[in-house]
């Protein structure tokens, strides 16, 4: 299994290697893991260190996270991050409906 001591590490790798490896689950279970066993990490990094390419990336496993850490925090500052993203670079996959697909959401919070 891959593993990784930070998020800023993990998510470039993430970034600079291919998708057509072997990896790529196992990218997912390692971010998942890393991005929920501290929750307050998580969220620094994604203030702070998270690029719009890296978001795009870590937007693949949203749901997962939000879901295993039920983290109303975590939520907030998604949704802020993600509006920080200019229209002209804003993916159709980094959307709220990646963060809330779990039921998660701010009204039911």
């Amino acid at each position: 299994m891959i593993k990784f001591d930070t998020l800023k590490e993990d998510t470039h790798f993430r970034v600079v290697e291919s998708e057509d490896n072997y990896w790529v689950e196992n990218y997912w279970k390692a971010t998942i893991e890393l991005s929920t066993k501290d929750v307050a990490a998580t969220i620094m990094f994604l203030q702070n260190d998270c690029d719009d390419g890296k978001l795009y990336f870590l937007s693949e496993i949203f749901e997962e996270i939000v879901e295993q850490t039920q983290s109303k925090e975590l939520v907030s500052v998604l949704r802020s991050r993600l509006a920080k993203v200019p229209p002209k670079i804003k993916i159709s996959k980094i959307s709220n409906r990646n963060i809330c697909k779990s039921g998660l959401t701010t009204t039911s919070m």
